[in-house]
């Protein structure tokens, strides 16, 4: 005999029913109201993870950066700079992509941080000089930063060769882009 689908999930409703509940709505409300109140942990980054997505998010935050002192620089080369930098950051996030794509399970996240979010909030609300000084500090901090994680990891013994190759690459543009910036 066949039962009608409705009745087979009533009967798996009732089925899941707690101890000291009357009805199948009870369970499930019982069991929403646990899983809101009590919120899973998310996975903890593999380290592998957590360096591709720094080093991701430093290189986004870092092009959007040069792109609004592509628009907004007072100077000419503030503007240059900015050129460039877009260039030579998306150069390095497609790098990254090429060497993250063969670790398994390892896709890049390159969400910005809540620092960089406010940093580029700045560099928006600023114009002329104000913006061309606020762009030069910023762009060195985090050049330093990502210069930093980069020979890091390629003087670290172990870890993932197409990462550290990455990092090996990537670090002499940094360098460059670094120098640059605190000529401006």
């Amino acid at each position: 005999m066949k039962l009608p689908l409705a009745l087979v999930a009533g009967f798996a409703l009732v089925a899941g029913c707690t101890p000291g509940t009357e009805n199948a709505t009870e369970a499930a409300n019982d069991s929403t109201v646990a899983n809101i109140a009590t919120p899973k942990p998310k996975p903890s980054k593999s380290a592998d993870q957590a360096y591709v997505d720094g080093v991701a998010a430093l290189n986004t935050y870092l092009a959007a950066a040069a792109g609004l002192a592509e628009q907004k620089g007072a100077s000419a080369k503030v503007k240059a700079f900015g050129k460039k930098m877009v260039l030579d950051r998306n150069q390095s996030i497609m790098k990254l992509k090429i060497a993250a794509a063969k670790l398994p399970g390892v896709l890049i996240d390159p969400s910005l941080d809540d620092e960089q979010n406010d940093n580029l909030k700045t560099l928006q609300n600023a114009s002329g000089a104000a913006f061309d000084t606020a762009y030069k500090a910023q762009t060195i901090v985090a050049l330093t930063k990502l210069l930093s994680m980069l020979e890091a990891r390629y003087s670290a013994s172990g870890g993932d060769p197409d990462i550290k190759y990455f990092a090996s690459y990537a670090a002499p543009p940094v360098r460059a882009n670094l120098a640059a910036a605190r000529a401006l």
